[in-house]
């Protein structure tokens, strides 16, 4: 009877020391779980800054496109693009009425 007492508490001990390990391996992965959810949280709220810079920066080269355009127009381009007006039309000077 002894002897199956004996063995029943080494195998106590035994889970005892298994359970503890199993324990602090589980905080430690708890604790990794956390570390690594605050730096997928940091590269969310990175990404989405990055997202809101890329989104100012391409309307700011927009804009300067648009200053361009404008800066550097051709100024017979506005002239052609205009649709003519409904009266008659008259020879420009210098041209003769055949041309127009």
């Amino acid at each position: 009877m002894k002897e199956g007492v004996d063995e029943w508490m080494k195998l106590k001990l035994k889970t005892n020391a298994e359970e503890e390990k199993l324990r602090k391996e589980k905080i430690a992965i708890e604790a990794e779980v956390l570390r690594l959810s605050k730096i997928v949280e940091e590269a969310k709220n990175e990404l989405r800054a990055a997202e809101e810079m890329g989104a100012e920066a391409s309307k700011a080269v927009e804009q300067a496109a648009n200053d361009f355009k404008e800066k550097h127009a051709d100024p017979f381009e506005a002239v052609e693009a205009t649709p003519p007006s409904s009266g008659p039309a008259t020879p420009r000077e210098g041209q003769s009425e055949a041309v127009v």
